[in-house]
């Protein structure tokens, strides 16, 4: 009833902050305002997005920006407002996915997360006098955003980090999908811009109808910490205990399975190996019920989710990544940042991401040709040197200050306009 009321005279309050609205001028110096919409658990979450969301928060308040988060919780509350970014709002820091519930509670429970970002967010909106509305996904942030925006007259970018609800990637239950795919249109109500992390996603988008001026490619950062001093990638050897790594969440489409696949045929090659798996989802019980069918439980170090990625990216040897799909994977690019050799999906936004030199590409959804890769990087000791010091080389291109000096650009043009 309360939410009620003050929804009420939010609208009430419309007409005057349109009667007084100017064009604003905007600078270098500018302190500007950003209300930051994201549908994820930004603080017990564990993904690209959650990450992303909290290190462009801190980033702009080390700018002397004013950026505030709506954000989803756990029931009853639904969502919660941060204006300070840190993870005291929660004991958990990375890489912890909390499993779902059932469908349609899942379901109800995102579509009241959007009700109440819409009225939330239509209040934040007039009390703080917002320059601008940036909500990191295009379904269920992007359409209450996208409906304030339309209302308020407040500018708005919507982010897509990776995949959205298209009808060839339709493989979820026919309610799900239609409900997500009505939301994500209902994003396209406002000239809003839409910030993608690859080209692949962009042509999605202009299939959807979405005009190209009004889209921007942004591939996601990396925190300035990964990065390691050249002189310290010191020369790969043929090792006698090769070690792999996984680091995200463990769902559908990262294919973890692939990777404890190649384990098993490169130890029938007789390769000792060992993979580490950081991050948690919910196939982890299934994953390791899988390699122990395939007799290579030993060999595979379940971690969980941790705060300090980086020790265990510069504990292994080579990285691998066999999603099905993929954005601007920040794990990948902070593997490359720390010096690893990679090894992905052949994925076209992936390619455009980290070119040639520091990768290798395997055939989506073949084990087999994965481990082939590996066994031939493994008698390369030369190669894997190269690809380290490659890797370095092209993650500094996708550090966090340069990509949020971009993102701020962004934020300029459409306050300006």
């Amino acid at each position: 009833m309360l939410l009620m009321t003050q929804f009420v005279l939010d609208l009430l309050l419309i007409y005057d902050l349109q009667k007084m609205s100017v064009e604003r001028m905007v600078t270098k110096n500018t302190q500007l305002k950003i209300i930051l919409v994201s549908s994820h658990r930004v603080f017990s979450g564990g993904g690209g997005v959650e990450e992303f969301t909290k290190l462009l928060g801190k980033e702009l308040i080390k700018r002397n920006h004013k950026p505030i988060l709506i954000y989803k919780h756990s029931f009853p509350r639904l969502t919660g407002i941060s204006k300070s970014f840190s993870t005291e709002h929660s004991s958990i820091n990375r890489l912890k996915t909390i499993p779902k519930a059932s469908f349609s509670i899942y379901l109800l429970s995102m579509i009241f997360f959007s009700i109440i970002v819409f009225i939330k967010l239509l209040r934040l909106v007039n009390k703080e006098n917002a320059d601008l509305i940036h909500a990191q996904d295009p379904v269920f942030a992007g359409l209450p955003s996208n409906l304030v925006s339309r209302i308020t007259g407040v500018p708005l970018i919507v982010h897509c980090h990776g995949s959205i609800p298209q009808p060839h990637r339709q493989k979820k239950t026919s309610v799900s999908w239609a409900i997500e795919r009505l939301f994500y249109l209902g994003s396209f109500l406002n000239q809003a811009t839409f910030m993608v992390t690859d080209d692949v996603t962009a042509e999605y988008l202009f299939e959807d109808g979405l005009d190209p001026k009004n889209c921007v490619i942004q591939p996601a950062f990396v925190d300035s910490h990964f990065f390691v001093e050249r002189e310290s990638i010191t020369d790969n050897k043929k090792y006698h205990h090769l070690c792999l790594g996984y680091v995200g969440r463990l769902v559908d489409v990262k294919r973890v399975d692939l990777l404890i696949e190649a384990v098993s045929y490169l130890r029938k090659m007789g390769i000792e190996i060992n993979a580490t798996i950081v991050g948690d989802g919910e196939l982890k019980e299934d994953l390791i019920a899988f390699s122990e069918n395939l007799g290579v439980r030993e060999n595979i170090s379940f971690v969980g989710w941790v705060s300090n990625v980086k020790d265990y990216l510069e504990s292994i040897d080579i990285f691998v990544l066999a999603s099905e799909s993929e954005g601007s994977p920040i794990s990948l690019l902070e593997a490359m940042a720390v010096g690893k050799p990679c090894i992905v999906s052949n994925l076209r936004s992936l390619r455009n991401l980290t070119g040639i030199d520091c990768v290798r590409f395997f055939r989506k959804g073949d084990s087999m040709h994965l481990a082939k890769i590996i066994y031939e990087l493994n008698n390369r000791p030369s190669l894997l040197r190269n690809m380290s010091l490659s890797a370095k080389l092209r993650a500094e291109n996708f550090q966090l200050d340069k990509v949020v000096d971009n993102i701020l650009e962004e934020y300029t043009k459409r306050i300006r306009k």
